[in-house]
């Protein structure tokens, strides 16, 4: 028979959203004002669930097999783009950092996306066990002191419950999202709101989103950290099933932009470099006018870094050293690596598995 592939749509809307939000979050951030509440709202609800909710749709479409050709080409894309930004830096004459054992900024998604898909056999021979650990180990994290930046391993494990879930439970979640009632929207979208107006009134520090402090970085104690990670997951789900909730299982403009969102992802941290020192300098002209711009900016950045060839260029080169035979045939295009953080067609090849 013929390989047929069903989509939800939802997945890449879902992306589109997501990806628009980070280019966003990213040149607010530009500005370095968090403190200003024109910029801190929006950073706040961004923060609050951009990052776990592409760890979710991550896991919903990673499969524990052929983990060669799935993790293969996320390194091949940290490396080359680990070195496209260490001279970006050089070039713009900016002040950031890298180290050997520490992917760049917003490379560390791939990193941690690589070592998450090496645990998938793992989880799926122990689903049970794997989410109680996993959840454990975010929580439990955040009170280690040594545990942070290198290897984005405090990160890593901050997000790998969410990556979890999805991987074992997302289709189930997914279902029950497009089924939710008029009654069940409303309680999500209360829920939502009640959590954005908890974490505004908090004031907590940017760091707190990032995943990557200890709570003695955080100058916290390791209880209150614990309650807090406690409070920001719980509250990055409800978010996330809200917005899952809502989108609609059709083609739109926002499908489009989730199916390229790997060129997104990897390139817009290019626009931000060059833009953030201007943005800041612009910023005390007028609230108003400086967000209007950062409005704009972000909507052609993801524009530009949507363009068509992009995407499929850059997994091109990234699978091009585990590419098969062509005489593999079928079997071959079954073992499709998932590279950008959400979702691709959900392949219906054998469902009598």
């Amino acid at each position: 028979m013929p390989i047929t592939s069903v989509r939800d749509h939802r997945l890449d809307i879902t992306k589109g959203v997501l990806i628009c939000l980070v280019v966003l979050g990213h040149l607010l951030e530009g500005m370095n004002n968090w403190k200003v509440p024109e910029s801190r709202v929006p950073l706040t609800i961004i923060y609050a669930f951009h990052m776990p909710a592409f760890a979710f749709l991550a896991g919903i479409t990673t499969k524990p097999t052929n983990l060669v050709r799935r993790v293969g080409p996320l390194l091949v894309l940290l490396v080359l783009f680990q070195i496209a930004y260490y001279w970006t830096v050089q070039l713009l004459g900016l002040k950031r950092t890298f180290a050997l054992d520490t992917p760049f900024w917003i490379l560390w998604f791939l990193f941690a996306l690589a070592c998450w898909t090496m645990l998938t056999p793992v989880m799926a021979r122990f689903p049970k066990a794997s989410t109680t650990v996993v959840i454990a180990a975010a929580l439990m994290a955040i009170t280690v002191p040594w545990i942070g930046y290198p290897y984005s391993a405090a990160r890593m494990l901050a997000f790998l419950p969410f990556f979890t879930v999805g991987f074992l439970y997302g289709k189930r979640i997914l279902a029950w999202t497009a089924a939710a009632t008029w009654p069940l929207k409303c309680a999500l979208s209360a829920g939502s709101v009640v959590a954005i107006v908890v974490l505004l009134r908090a004031q907590l520090t940017p760091r707190w989103f990032y995943g990557s402090a200890s709570a003695e970085a955080l100058n916290a104690g390791q209880l209150e950290a614990v309650v807090v990670r406690s409070g920001l997951m719980v509250g990055a789900a409800v978010l996330t099933v809200t917005l899952l909730a809502f989108l609609p299982n059709r083609k739109t403009i926002w499908a489009t932009v989730g199916r390229r969102s790997l060129s997104v992802y990897l390139l817009h941290g290019f626009f931000v470099l060059t833009f953030s020192a201007s943005l800041a300098r612009m910023f005390d002209a007028g609230h108003l006018r400086t967000l209007l711009l950062v409005a704009v900016l972000a909507v052609g950045t993801v524009t530009i870094c949507a363009a068509p060839g992009l995407d499929s260029m850059l997994r091109k080169i990234s699978t091009a050293p585990f590419a098969q035979p062509k005489s593999a045939g079928i079997g071959a295009q079954q073992g499709a690596t998932t590279l950008a953080p959400a979702g691709e067609p959900v392949t219906r090849r054998s469902l009598r598995r």
